[in-house]
């Protein structure tokens, strides 16, 4: 049962790796970015979006319209700054969460085997209940 869980999270855990490495491998060559936005309501918000070397201040809702572009060099800066820090704190989080163990489950040394691990780990399942199984014949006679 817990090893089943543990399978479930590991293979979530591959999938959303997967998806940022496919996608962390598209960005260099992504020329229109969202870099970030709030909503104003139902349907409707306000967009900064980055064009090449533009930053632009779009309105979202029945339509969408240009606001205003972001002229300033630097407030420009700042934005792309403060989007970078984001970008890369999740990044950091991903690194953290690489590093945090499942409680209970050790790293095997040696180039094991999954099927090996697998074996192992079942064969010790079924030496304990038979232990156990002979515990409790024993208190009943």
């Amino acid at each position: 049962m817990i090893g089943a869980l543990l399978f479930v999270i590991f293979l979530i855990y591959a999938l959303v790796k997967f998806m940022n490495k496919r996608n962390r491998l598209l960005k260099p060559f992504q020329y229109v970015e969202n870099i970030g936005g709030t909503s104003l309501g139902q349907n409707k918000s306000v967009q900064l979006i980055k064009v090449g070397n533009r930053v632009l201040v779009v309105g979202v809702g029945d339509n969408i319209q240009l606001l205003k572009e972001i002229d300033d060099e630097k407030e420009y800066k700042e934005i792309l700054t403060q989007h970078e820090a984001a970008m890369n704190s999740k990044i950091e989080w991903q690194k953290w969460m690489d590093q945090v163990k499942v409680p209970g489950v050790q790293k095997q040394s040696g180039t094991a085997s999954f099927s090996e691990s697998l074996k192992a780990q079942l064969a010790e399942l079924k030496q304990n209940r038979a232990e156990g199984r002979k515990k409790g014949q024993n208190q009943h006679e």
